[in-house]
């Protein structure tokens, strides 16, 4: 089974973010959210799909992510963040991760923001 850390797949998700949103990585944060912050819409939704499945290999069902959020929702829009989808994908992938508590601590670091 492979291994990866945590920052790398954090790393990796941010980079498919950056392509369907056409967004620099300093701008993107592990709590920036998808239609919050970086007005996706359904097809950017399905580009990211896409995108991730190439990655990893898996397919990322946002539609049924976001159905499992919506009861926790406290407003009429559903809304994820770049961490919460990692989380979902690290629950899911054949991936052993790597325990690292200071991922936040190092994605700043990488981008200059610490």
């Amino acid at each position: 089974m492979e291994t990866m850390t945590d920052l790398d797949l954090l790393m990796e998700v941010e980079q498919a973010i950056c392509t369907v949103f056409r967004v620099s990585g300093p701008g993107i944060q592990p709590n920036t959210t998808l239609v919050g912050d970086l007005g996706a819409e359904s097809i950017a939704f399905l580009r990211l799909a896409c995108d991730l499945e190439k990655i990893f290999n898996f397919r990322l069902d946002f539609r049924r992510l976001l159905q499992e959020k919506k009861p926790n929702s406290q407003e009429g829009i559903v809304d994820l963040t770049i961490q919460e989808v990692v989380d979902h994908l690290k629950t899911r992938l054949p991936v052993t991760f790597s325990a690292n508590p200071i991922v936040v601590r190092e994605f700043e670091n990488y981008h200059g923001q610490a």
